[in-house]
């Protein structure tokens, strides 16, 4: 072999293990959702990675095309609600959601704060909000407090 094609293909398999490298880093960080950014900096310095991004560890490999950006967005949102167990992007979906949320909250007389409703019922925190808060202006229930100390329970007729 000559020396120009040897160093051209050793020059390649780098450049392919330092690609691969990258992939399998983005990788693992993406299956780590809890990891904070100060942790995936000192992985990549430790790992030899000085070139990372926050814009690789995002949105490397997501198309850029209109049809197929919407395509994978949908996607990452029916995975979403698959992991939630709850569908609330639909009127029949929101109802049967505010359905059990109302049944959660009339099974005591003890008030109760919205993530214990949303531990019984299941749901995102702002799906279970926004399902309280739609029972509040119908009159079905009734909050008091503020924030954190938000309480619910069923309306006293």
């Amino acid at each position: 072999m000559r020396k120009t094609q040897l160093k051209s293909m050793k020059e390649e398999i780098h450049k392919v293990l330092s690609d691969a490298k990258v992939m399998a880093f983005v990788q693992v960080v993406r299956r780590h959702e809890k990891a904070t950014l100060g942790d995936v900096m000192a992985l990549s310095e430790e790992m030899g990675l000085t070139g990372m991004n926050i814009n690789q560890l995002l949105f490397e490999g997501l198309p850029r095309d209109g049809k197929a950006w919407a395509k994978k967005m949908r996607a990452l949102s029916v995975r979403t609600r698959q992991r939630s167990g709850v569908d609330t992007r639909t009127a029949k979906g929101r109802e049967t959601y505010d359905n059990k949320v109302l049944k959660e909250v009339l099974r005591t007389k003890a008030w109760k704060s919205a993530i214990d409703i949303r531990e019984a019922v299941g749901g995102n925190p702002d799906q279970a909000r926004r399902s309280l808060n739609r029972l509040i202006e119908c009159g079905r229930i009734n909050f008091t407090g503020k924030a954190r100390a938000t309480r619910y329970r069923g309306a006293q007729d």
